[in-house]
């Protein structure tokens, strides 16, 4: 454990869902907790980078929410905040320098053309290197970042992350990475983590996990990954699975993907949920057909190429 910077066990986060009148009394009164978080567990290693993958309502966002939050000012008073809040004991100018400093680690130089502005007159790319100066400027061991280059374009976000990495390897930092983009993520983590409906279905090595997809739900987010071919980089593909996330108040019993899933077998419904089991190196994952699954799809494949 001493190389582990961020432990997490069995996290949880349930909301309370808003209900009109009608439905409370449709419903008795009784209201279904919406299961955004349920039940994950993970650990970050000093100087790892930690990648979480899921579709929108997997949870992921709402897992970095709870030890993340961010507001608007000027980029100075950006930079300045987290040193108030934290009370560290500096005048204006020693506070400055600090902040001239961070700007300088996220190459926004000179970085008196900065501070003054405000966070629209930035480009995207700029903006994420202000939170990352912002996260920097109290020398943190780790930092959260939930889609640090989703809104902006292609070339602008290559630089973004490979500024982040090169901050990482300066400052021996770990991340926690949070993305739905499985190509940044194979480019950018050491380890993933595939999460789906509130829990963790899959984790290992970033190539392992990329490569030798086990579970169908980590299997069926690859294969939807645009092809990087001339012409076909646009496609949007659709999901090789079956219809929409279930509600996170309404759990499916047995394996939670088995709605989904174009493998399942009435055990998936009717057994437990498998936990996570390991399979090679630090490579786990939560489906009781996992290996029939791969042969199924081997020899679909070689059929397929004959």
């Amino acid at each position: 454990m001493a190389d582990v910077i961020l432990s997490v066990k069995s996290l949880k986060k349930y909301f309370e869902p808003h209900q009109g009148f009608a439905e409370s009394i449709i419903g008795g009164g009784q209201k279904k907790k919406i299961k955004a978080v349920d039940d994950v567990s993970f650990d970050i290693k000093r100087g790892e980078i930690f990648g979480l993958i899921g579709e929108s309502g997997s949870g992921k966002t709402t897992t970095g929410k709870l030890a993340m939050k961010l507001l608007e000012f000027k980029i100075r008073d950006v930079l300045e905040e987290p040193l108030i809040i934290h009370k560290i004991k500096a005048s204006v100018e020693e506070r400055n320098t600090m902040i001239v400093r961070a700007l300088e680690e996220v190459k926004l130089t000179p970085p008196d053309d900065f501070m003054g502005r405000w966070p629209h007159m930035l480009s995207g790319g700029q903006r994420q290197r202000v939170a990352t100066a912002r996260t920097l400027i109290l020398n943190p061991m780790m930092l959260v970042a939930d889609e640090p280059v989703s809104m902006i374009d292609l070339s602008t976000r290559a630089e973004v992350l490979h500024m982040m990495k090169e901050v990482q390897k300066k400052l021996g930092l770990s991340y926690l990475y949070i993305t739905h983009d499985l190509s940044t993520a194979r480019y950018f983590t050491d380890r993933i983590a595939v999460m789906y409906l509130g829990r963790i279905v899959e984790i290992g090595l970033a190539d392992d996990i990329i490569d030798n997809p086990l579970h169908p739900y980590t299997q069926a987010l690859i294969e939807a990954v645009p092809e990087p071919e001339s012409g076909k980089v646009k496609i949007i593909k659709e999901l090789p699975i079956y219809g929409e996330i279930p509600s996170p108040a309404d759990i499916p019993n047995g394996c939670r993907f088995h709605t989904r899933c174009p493998y399942a077998i009435e055990a998936c419904k009717t057994e437990p949920e498998p936990e996570l089991m390991l399979d090679g190196e630090e490579h786990y994952h939560a489906c009781r057909r996992a290996h029939e699954v791969k042969e199924e799809k081997q020899k679909k494949s070689r059929v397929e190429r004959s």
